[in-house]
């Protein structure tokens, strides 16, 4: 689990930093994403990487998760407007 540091940005542990080395290298070559798991990331590129990740790993139930969020976001906006 990262730390959350004071500037809300995150730490992997060097464990997580070995995980997530294959997704950073393959969102950096397909979508010129690149995050530098040396540096502290943000909760919003922690978030697309765990979901990258599953997914690289042929495991959706994480990206069907999130996009039903989404959805539901986007449907809950539509009806306070």
């Amino acid at each position: 689990m990262p730390s959350i540091l004071e500037s809300g940005t995150l730490r992997l542990p060097s464990e997580e930093v070995n995980a997530y080395r294959a997704t950073a290298d393959c969102l950096r070559q397909s979508c010129e994403m690149v995050v530098d798991l040396k540096k502290p990331i943000t909760m919003d590129e922690w978030i697309f990487l765990a979901i990258a990740r599953a997914a690289l790993s042929g495991d959706l139930r994480l990206l069907d998760r999130a996009i039903a969020g989404v959805k539901a976001e986007i449907a809950s906006r539509k009806q306070h407007s």
